[in-house]
């Protein structure tokens, strides 16, 4: 039965008020499967929202399945990649720009293909790596022969949630590099 209230909560604590939106350690959770592990799904419920990385989810049409929330994506067209295999594919469904979350975490080398990408002009892509680091290696041939990434391997070093953005230069004929991790540059 609710409790009736006449005025707000203010909670003066640094965190959350709903104490589900991280984990037991107060902190982000991992992954997918550490939420369904720490969330009995008797106190889930269609809306509940919780931070994985940087990232929030929320169980929007049922208490099994999370999705990416919308706000995540502002005005650019969000999709989900898997990590699994030795690459990773990034389709841009010829889209202009297009942002893409990895739906795991990984660690070793990765090849990014990219597929239907001849509009594209922006990229941007958040994951996770575990273990002590991972090298993402790019095409050098992005779109077309005469376009290409400034540098071809990303390599980052320690566990972390990252992030790289790509835009490219048509007067330079190049695709620009930037990678942060937790908000800083590398």
């Amino acid at each position: 039965m609710p409790i009736p209230l006449n005025d707000n909560i203010k909670v003066s604590a640094p965190k959350p008020s709903d104490p589900r939106y991280l984990n037991t350690s107060n902190a982000p959770y991992a992954n997918e499967a550490e939420v369904l592990s720490q969330i009995p799904e008797t106190e889930r419920h269609s809306g509940l929202t919780v931070k994985i990385g940087d990232v929030e989810y929320w169980f929007k049409t049922d208490t099994t399945t999370l999705e990416i929330k919308s706000s995540e994506s502002s005005s650019l067209d969000t999709l989900l990649v898997t990590t699994t295999g030795s690459s990773i594919s990034l389709d841009f469904n010829n889209k202009v720009e297009r942002v893409f979350y990895s739906t795991s975490s990984f660690t070793g080398g990765k090849t990014i293909i990219l597929s239907n990408d001849s509009n594209a002009l922006l990229l941007v892509y958040h994951f996770q790596v575990t273990g002590s680091g991972a090298a993402l290696t790019f095409p050098l041939n992005f779109k077309s022969s005469d376009q290409r990434f400034e540098s071809s391997i990303l390599t980052v070093t320690g566990a972390g949630y990252y992030e790289f953005t790509a835009t490219y230069d048509p007067g330079a004929a190049i695709w620009k590099l930037k990678a942060e991790i937790d908000g800083g540059v590398l």
